[in-house]
């Protein structure tokens, strides 16, 4: 967690991040152990960014792999 959030910390308001997760930011606490720096982390990464949930999404691997 401490890499992590340095890293992000030192590009906050500086240079543009993108990021991607399988959780939602619930469920970051329960991999980052701390509840604080993880609070820190999400108001960090969302501050002036769009945030898109694709939970709903469907995906188009099925119709784009070609049958065998």
């Amino acid at each position: 967690m401490g890499i992590f959030f340095t890293l992000m910390q030192r590009r906050h308001k500086k240079k543009p991040t993108l990021h991607h997760s399988n959780l939602g930011f619930s469920d970051w606490g329960s991999f980052l152990k701390n509840p604080h720096l993880t609070a820190a982390l999400v108001d960090r990464l969302t501050e002036n960014s769009h945030v898109f949930n694709l939970k709903q999404c469907v995906t188009l691997r099925p119709k784009l792999t070609p049958e065998a």
